[in-house]
């Protein structure tokens, strides 16, 4: 599968042309990332039109938890203030670009003659020094294939803006048959192929299927404007889809792993409380109710969350310890249905978390008798008081009635919203020791 490199020039061009800092870039790699995309690419081009040097720690800092299984592409021309740039935040991928300071857009590769020879050869060490991968920007055509693999590159990012400017009138065969030529070289060469310029939804799909090898597709312009259309999250999906058609949402066979792996996520975009979940219970008589409660941990035992065991749910649970919780992650457009059996963690677990808690939340588990009816807000206030004073120095041990369950998975739901409401559903079950996984019409 190749990867998806989310380019975030033109959000940040939009952003100079106001002085308000909006659009913050900083948000839109959040979505990206939380969309899936494989990398960030930037160009901090030297009259920084577009995204500036200071944006680029900014970004690496964000990546850095996810780093470097989520890439950081700098693109640029090698001149020492972009070594310097490198230098500062080590990239896992550097691209090389002949653009002079004044270029319009990069719509020009490498020739490697004599002058970019040296220029190149000269640099790509100590580019590497630093650990990162080096991909030369070239013009489609497989003659300098040879040049490239003798600067020490690593590979080579195809520039597809002729293609995909025949594209728009139909005449784009022999364009792509070089492209792919080009592709087919670099390969026989040991080089890293990339793809990239005016790539979009339409002309994506067919150099995609021809190079199957293909390493990574930098995209930014194309889709920032179906992002008008459709929402950046939804764009960035829509063509990390075009760059693997037969993906499905949730490849990995443990969906606990998934599961780790969207919460990362959400956490990542900036949801404002991404451990919130609907937790649904029902009496013995299958009289259903739900609340909202927070995940307070997880691993292959199972979710854990805290409440009064005296509750409601608690009641319900001791009739019935079958329990569905769901999280909703609106940025990224995700829910995560998990449905199972539910039982007490020991009383160690639930000492644990409860000495994390702030003061007055220790306090608010002695006060309060959970779902039991109360005279006034003043009775509840007033045992408060009291038992401030109580513990006031002391320390507040650990109620009785209150501690945490664990939720042990029986059934995953994974659902991921997708354009003209055709969302990708995909179903583990267990069975015996494993999982079964299938997908479910939207």
């Amino acid at each position: 599968m190749a990867r998806l490199s989310v380019n975030l020039n033109k959000i940040a061009l939009l952003r100079n042309s106001r002085h308000t800092g909006v659009p913050d870039v900083l948000e839109f790699a959040k979505i990206a990332i939380s969309a899936g995309a494989a990398g960030i690419t930037l160009h901090p081009r030297q009259d920084e039109r577009h995204v500036r040097r200071t944006d680029v720690p900014a970004i690496a800092k964000l990546m850095a938890p996810y780093r470097p299984k989520l890439e950081f592409n700098i693109e640029g021309y090698p001149d020492e203030r972009f070594l310097e740039i490198v230098r500062e935040v080590k990239p896992e991928q550097c691209t090389l670009v002949p653009d002079a300071s004044d270029a319009f857009t990069s719509d020009e590769g490498w020739k490697l003659d004599a002058k970019q020879m040296k220029l190149v050869k000269s640099v790509i060490p100590k580019l590497k020094a630093l650990g990162s991968r080096i991909i030369l920007f070239v013009d489609p055509g497989p003659t300098v294939m040879a040049r490239v693999k003798e600067t020490g590159a690593d590979g080579i990012e195809i520039y597809t803006g002729g293609y995909a400017e025949a594209f728009r009138t139909g005449k784009h065969s022999p364009l792509l048959e070089m492209c792919v030529k080009t592709a087919e070289e670099a390969h026989a060469q040991g080089l890293a192929v990339n793809i990239g310029h005016d790539l979009n939804l339409k002309n994506l799909p067919p150099i995609v299927s021809s190079i199957p090898f293909l390493a990574e597709a930098s995209i930014g312009h194309e889709l920032t404007a179906d992002a008008l259309k459709i929402g950046f999250a939804a764009a960035v999906r829509a063509y990390r889809a075009g760059l693997a058609p037969e993906e499905t949402t949730s490849a990995i066979g443990d969906p606990m792993k998934q599961f780790e792996q969207w919460f990362t996520d959400a956490e990542a975009s900036g949801t404002p409380i991404p451990n919130a979940m609907i937790l649904s219970t029902a009496s013995k008589e299958s009289v259903p109710s739900a609340r909202i409660v927070l995940l307070k941990g997880f691993d292959d035992r199972g979710l854990v969350f805290f409440t009064n065991y005296e509750s409601r749910k608690a009641r319900e649970l001791e009739e019935n310890p079958r329990a569905t919780l769901l999280f909703h992650w609106p940025e990224s457009e995700r829910q995560i249905r998990i449905s199972g059996m539910v039982s007490k963690v020991s009383k160690e677990e639930s000492e644990e978390y409860f000495k994390s808690r702030p003061h007055g939340s220790r306090i608010g588990a002695w006060a309060s008798k959970q779902s039991s009816i109360i005279g006034s807000r003043k009775e509840l206030e007033k045992k408060m008081d009291e038992l401030r004073k109580r513990y006031e120095g002391k320390d507040i041990p650990l109620p009785p009635h209150w501690g945490g369950y664990r939720l042990m998975p029986t059934e995953f739901e994974f659902w991921q919203g997708g354009v003209n409401r055709l969302h990708d559903r995909i179903l583990y079950e267990k069975k015996n020791e494993g999982w079964a996984r299938n997908r479910l019409s939207p």
